[in-house]
């Protein structure tokens, strides 16, 4: 959002981030929120199945040990439009789930083959 003009508040505009294809994509199965009076942290890790020994001690220490993978920090003013943005990704996905399995549901009834996995769901940008 911009600074209020004097011919009124300055329109928001699209923003359209360069560069994601020369960036490594990092999987992560785990996130984990810390706060502070200026940001919100989200510290991604991945979580996998640990060796006898390795399950053996998270019983014993009540904690089980991922690996951080990436730390990404964002203001406060926008963390309600991250989750309105992951609602509504959400929301797309379990309607897309929902429309192949009617339109699987119906193929088997026609007696016709089913295949293929959900579509993934659109990008959705966050400002």
């Amino acid at each position: 959002m911009g600074k209020a003009r004097k011919d009124g508040p300055a329109k928001p505009m699209a923003v359209e981030l360069v560069g994601e294809e020369y960036m490594p994509r990092i999987y992560a199965n785990f996130c984990q929120l810390r706060t502070s009076p200026y940001d919100v942290s989200m510290v991604f890790g991945e979580m996998a199945p640990g060796t006898e020994t390795q399950q053996t001690e998270a019983q014993k220490s009540g904690k089980i040990k991922g690996r951080a993978k990436a730390v990404i920090a964002i203001p406060h003013q926008m963390v309600p439009g991250l989750v309105q943005a992951l609602q509504t990704v959400v929301r797309a996905q379990k309607e897309a789930q929902e429309r192949q399995r009617a339109q699987q549901e119906a193929a088997l009834a026609a007696g016709e083959e089913v295949e293929g996995p959900v579509p993934p769901p659109e990008k959705k940008t966050v400002h």
